[in-house]
Formats: C-alpha cells, structure tokens, sequence
C-alpha cells in the first residue's frame, strides 16, 4: 500500500511553536491559529490485506472500552446540575451513546420570541417516489465494523458511498465499480485506525470529497481529507490533506486529542470540519470541548504549496457542531448549527456565521446566534421485531445540515428526538426537522416532529433541491417491523409536515450485535439535476455464519 505524510510547514514538531498558545478557558472559546500545510497524492486502489486492519466482526468501532468511554460522558453529565447551580452557560450532550455537557458557546442572545409548541407530523399516506434503488455497501463491505457512518454523495455519471474504512463508487444503476481505500489518507496507515466518513460532491468544481478522522493511536490522530482530482472517483490516485490534532494544547493544558463525530461542509469559498475533542486519560478519555478547522478552498483545489488552514481548538462550545452543506451558494458565509442542550433535552439552537477565508494575515470570523426552538429531546432507544434488545438511538445532537441561498436563505438542520404520535401512547424515537430563514436576520420558519403511533424512526439525513424540495433518509422499525431504510420528503408549500414517506428496503433480521449500535448517521445527496436526490440509509439483515448485520440501501428519489 502507498501512502505519503502531509507535511506540516510550521517548525520542528506539533507540540511547540504555534500549538504553544493554544490553551482557553472552558467558558471562553478559544482564539484561532493559522496552520500552514500542504497536500500530498495518495494511492486508495490498494485495499488492506486479508486479515489486516480487518475488526473482528461485530466490533465496536472508535474506542477499545467504549463503556469506560460512556462513562466519563455520563460523570460530566452529572456535574451539570452544578454548573447550573453556579449560572455558568447552559451545557450540551455529546451525540454518541451517552452524553456529556460542556459550556455553550458566547454568543449574544436575540430577543426572538419563545417558540409555539411543536408541531407533530404524523400518518403520511403518500409514498415518495423511488426511480430506483440497490443493495449497497453491508457489514463485510465495510470491514467488519459497527455501525456503518453510512454517507452518499451523487455525480451525473457516479454515485459514492462510504461507511466506516472504505468506500464504493457505483455508476446510476447500483453497480459497484471500485472499492476505495479511504485510510490510505492518514499519517501511518498500516496502523491507524480511521473512520466517521462524510461524502460530499461540489458540483461547482467537480471534486469529490471525503472526509475521516484518525482517533488511534493518539500520536497520528488527525482530521484527513480526500479529495478527488478530477470529476472521476474511480482514479487510483487522490490528493489528501492531513490536519494533526496530536499536537493540539487543550485547556486542560494536555497535548494531544482526536476529533471524534466529526462533520464537513463547504461552500464556495471555504470547507470547514469540525469534532468533538477527546483526549486519552489513563485507561479513558476526557471530553476537552468541540474544535474545528476552516480551509482555504482556492489554495486547496489548487494544491497550493501553501496551503492556509485556521484552526479553532477546543473549546468552541456545543456539541456536534455541524457545518452545513451549501448547494447553489454564491454566499461567502458558511453556516454551522447545534443545539444547546442539557444532558436530556433543549429549547434553542446555536447557529454560527463564519466569514472570511484563512490567509498568510487574516483568520475568519465567528458570529453566533441563539435562537429557541421547541424543546428536543433525547430520544429513548427503539423497539425491533423478534427480540427484546433495542436499537440504539444516541441522543438529541444535530445529525445534518443544508443550506440554500435566495431572498431569504433556508437552512435546514436533522435531528433524533423523543415524542409522542397523536394517537400513541407511549413516547418513541422520532426525527426533528428545524428551517432557519437568514436574511438580514435570522428567524425559526419550521419546526416540527415527524412520528408514527407503533414505530421509532431516528438518523435522519436531509438536502434540499432548488425548487425547495426537502429530502430526508433515515431508519425506523417497530415492536411488528425489523430495523428497515425509509426515505422521506416535503413537498414545498407544505409547513411542518412530511408530505410523502416510503420503506426503501425492508430489514429481513432482528438486530442483536452487542452493543446494538445504529447510525451514527444516514446519508443523503441532491442530484446534479437539483430536482431529485439520493438517499442512503441503514437496515437489519443477517448471514448464515454471521449472524445479525447491517445493510445500507441507495435510492434515487424525486417529487
């Protein structure tokens, strides 16, 4: 397997020289510093060898004791009500499988009214029309690992999906073509473990993207870009940016964390990653806060020999932050969004605007909104077909984000959340659907809960085409359904509803791999038509010498 080291162009070695200043008061975020870092070409054709970097199946990805892990998120959800006692800011939970509060980010407050109760979309009849649809990448397609990080991106010719260690390049049809070995983009790639994949295609430049984190072990944990040379992903050569987090200071004054749920998004001129900082502590980790990096899209595209990365470490508040996907965007402002919740539920949203683009003199700058919403909260797990276990369903965090220009922007956000469907009795998991307007002004235009009485729905993924159009991907399952991928939609001109929903592929299998981990997101891409989308998500299968896997299901669909 080739594969080639960034070079980082600061000085002799991550713990000193510019990573010196790095250390914030948790209730403060901390100040950016300018990376200067440079792209190297890396060969993803070569797949690991048999038994090589292969998990045991089922494994538990992320972390070698992820109970030891769960359990330092619940002793720093449980200092919450402390930190309440004393006023400091209102804390938020991680999105992993149990949460932890840290302090929200300063912002300025608006006087925007308090939200009107939410609204429950319920019993849609209409299905969503399905072009087509396929079988894509399962358990052994994706090395062994659980669970998948399913995330789709669509080109005219191409379809790209990754889960976990790799990806798959299908044409439109649903066949595979080539198998990419995203870990080759990592500092040692014989030994580091990578994963939490994002796919995104710019149809502005033409480029694929993939986006990964290298959390193992801590010495090369980094945040790694792919991207693709040219409009063909099945190339055997991409280029690959490597952002160290080894190095980084954290407030608690250690060195060193890695960036775990980590998203992307870009627009025209910018592509920013953001994660959760954990840093090792003894045989456990601590949570140091969120961080994220801001890259100069221009310098990267061009493989610049100087290419200009800012880095905001940890702390940045929140949790989850994630930046949004920016379709048909002229808009020099990327917008990223979290809720700010406590350990089992919140009432606003936090939406940064970030300007500007990293330069050899210049940072970009932050400006952050607060604004309420009705209450989310986090979701109970949900209940399966022909067993007792139940799926996994993490918590309220944001899972999505996409936004669109026009006289008033929309930005669009996805969550799980915990409700009750008119006519049920008992509160399930169910998908939170939030659209910001921003225009000279930021202001809640929808927000609403979509729930079924019997089922539990969660992961839910979202885009939007240029017509308005809102598109979403997740699972569901219930006491007399398996765990199965579903695809929604909202028709625009509707108001806080769903308007069309249909099973894309029916799960045929309980799923009872221990834990029974789900997610951690679903996937979704707007077609380079802009009139229809494609929606990747989860379902529940089995093989015979196996056992219970996951599947994930592709499907094109359209108004």
């Amino acid at each position: 397997m080739k594969s080639f080291i960034v070079a980082l162009l600061a000085a002799a070695g991550l713990s000193g020289g510019i990573f010196l200043s790095m250390v914030a008061a948790q209730s403060d975020p901390a100040a950016p510093q300018i990376l200067v870092l440079k792209t190297i070409q890396i060969d993803v054709s070569q797949l690991p060898k048999p038994g090589k970097r292969k998990a045991p199946i089922p494994f538990n990805r992320h972390f070698a004791d992820p109970t030891s892990l769960g359990q330092i998120k619940q002793e720093l959800a449980d200092e919450s009500a402390v930190h309440q006692a004393h006023h400091t800011p209102k804390p938020t939970p991680t999105p992993k499988s149990t949460p932890t509060p840290t302090p929200a980010p300063t912002s300025t407050p608006t006087s925007t009214p308090t939200p009107t109760p939410l609204s429950i979309s319920h019993g849609v009849s209409n299905p969503a029309l399905i072009a087509t649809h396929f079988d894509a990448m399962g358990l052994l397609d994706g090395g062994g690992y659980e669970p998948p990080d399913t995330t789709v991106g669509a080109g005219s010719t191409f379809l790209l999906e990754a889960v976990n260690a790799l990806g798959t390049v299908y044409n439109r049809s649903g066949s595979a073509l080539v198998t990419l070995n995203t870990p080759a983009c990592t500092t040692n790639s014989s030994t580091d473990a990578v994963s939490d994949p994002r796919v995104l295609f710019d149809t502005a430049s033409g480029r694929w993207f993939i986006s990964t984190t290298t959390f193992s072990p801590i010495g090369d944990a980094s945040w790694n870009l792919l991207f693709s040379p040219g409009s063909d992903p099945t190339a055997a050569s991409w280029n690959c940016l490597i952002i160290p987090t080894s190095g980084i200071r954290n407030p608690d004054g250690t060195t060193g964390n890695f960036a775990d749920f980590p998203k992307t998004g870009m627009n025209g001129d910018k592509i920013v990653m953001t994660g959760d900082a954990f840093s090792p502590s003894g045989s456990s980790y601590k949570f140091e806060g969120t961080q994220f990096v801001v890259i100069n899209k221009s310098e990267l595209l061009s493989l610049s020999a100087t290419l200009h990365v800012a880095l905001f470490p940890p702390n940045q508040g929140d949790f989850a932050i994630e930046p949004a996907q920016q379709l048909d965007s002229t808009n020099e402002i990327l917008y990223m969004a979290a809720v700010n919740s406590a350990l089992t539920s919140t009432s606003s949203i936090d939406v940064w605007a970030v300007s500007g683009v990293p330069t050899a003199t210049t940072s970009p700058t932050l400006k952050i909104t607060s604004l309420p919403i009705a209450t989310i909260s986090t979701p109970p797990n949900a209940q399966q077909l022909g067993t007792s276990v139940l799926i996994d369903t993490n918590d309220d965090g944001l899972l999505d984000a996409v936004f669109r220009d026009g006289s008033s922007g929309s930005l669009w956000v996805s969550a799980n959340d915990a409700c009750k469907a008119p006519g049920d009795t008992t509160i399930r998991s169910c998908m939170r659907f939030i659209n910001v307007a921003i225009s000279a002004g930021m202001s809640i235009a929808q927000d609403f809960d979509y729930a079924d009485v019997g089922t539990h729905y969660y992961y839910p993924a979202i885009r939007t085409d240029k017509n308005g159009n809102l598109y979403t991907a997740f699972s569901g399952s219930s006491s007399n359904t398996y765990p199965s991928a579903y695809a929604g939609m909202q028709l625009f001109g509707n108001a806080n509803v769903l308007t069309n929903l249909s099973m894309t592929r029916a799960g045929d299998s309980p799923y009872t791999i221990s834990p029974p981990r789900w997610g951690d997101y679903s996937g979704s891409a707007v077609d380079p038509d802009d009139v229809s989308a494609w929606l990747g998500a989860e379902y529940a299968t089995s093989f015979i010498i196996i056992g219970p896997m996951w599947g994930t299901e592709i499907a094109h669909v359209h108004p």
